[in-house]
């Protein structure tokens, strides 16, 4: 089965602004084509396996994957990796991950082989078949619009955020992590209006690096990505006066 991605474009056939919670939901869709609906943290291996083709806006793309050589950027300085296009290859993305650098540090691994595919989906079929100053030139202009902010990569790291710890999964783990650890949490509505847990607790404090340690190794990332993450979703701030509630 094809692997479709779409999602709207400018007039020069560039990926458009998107908020991050448009971005997180292209992100958990794409999960749950890849991997459906199970809890399992991703592995690069099978990712790679299955997004060897994808349909996005409705174009043929072809990635062809390498994580397992090292990886140098256009310095000649190692990186961790690279999204790159061939003009002798119309229909194909190239995606480097530095599996030898990143061997032991799985977490790692994986957010660069996640961040990397959205450069793949997001930045790439515009300059396909081009060179990569194309490319580059593109990621210059939406970097002179966005300001002081990199959008390319902010989006790439926004997308990879949600594609690996989704925040929904993240608030069920949460529950069930911080009952088994006995971290008192209280219940509160959501912007969607469905109940999420909250820690009423400081993020730095003590307890919270079991917490973190154990939703890492469910997640597959690191611990610093899973605060992260809790911070984002709003799981986890600092307690407020006069609120006893648990």
């Amino acid at each position: 089965m094809a692997i479709v991605v779409d999602y709207p474009v400018t007039a020069t056939g560039e990926a458009a602004r998107m908020s991050g919670e448009t971005l997180a939901r292209y992100a958990v869709a794409l999960r749950r084509q890849l991997f459906g609906m199970g809890g399992k943290s991703v592995e690069v291996d099978e990712l790679a396996r299955k997004t060897k083709r994808l349909v996005v806006n409705g174009r043929q793309i072809r990635l062809a994957w390498d994580i397992e050589h090292e990886v140098e950027d256009d310095l000649g300085k190692p990186a961790l990796g690279i999204c790159d296009v061939d003009p002798d290859a119309p229909d194909t993305v190239m995606i480097s991950v530095n599996g030898p650098r990143l061997a032991d540090r799985p977490g790692v691994f994986r957010s660069t082989a996640v961040h990397e595919l959205a450069h793949a989906i997001f930045d790439m079929p515009p300059v396909l078949g081009k060179s990569r100053k194309a490319f580059q030139a593109s990621i210059g202009a939406a970097t002179a619009q966005g300001g002081p902010i990199d959008w390319t990569e902010w989006r790439a790291d926004t997308f990879m955020g949600a594609f690996l710890v989704p925040l929904n999964r993240l608030a069920r783990a949460l529950a069930k992590e911080a009952g088994a650890l006995e971290i008192p949490f209280r219940w509160r509505s959501a912007p969607n209006g469905l109940p999420i847990p909250f820690l009423d607790i400081h993020p730095n404090a003590e307890v919270v690096d079991l917490l973190l340690d154990s939703l890492a190794e469910i997640f597959g990332v690191t611990p610093a990505f899973i605060a992260v993450r809790l911070k984002k979703g709003g799981l986890i701030g600092r307690p407020r006066a006069n609120d006893g509630r648990r």
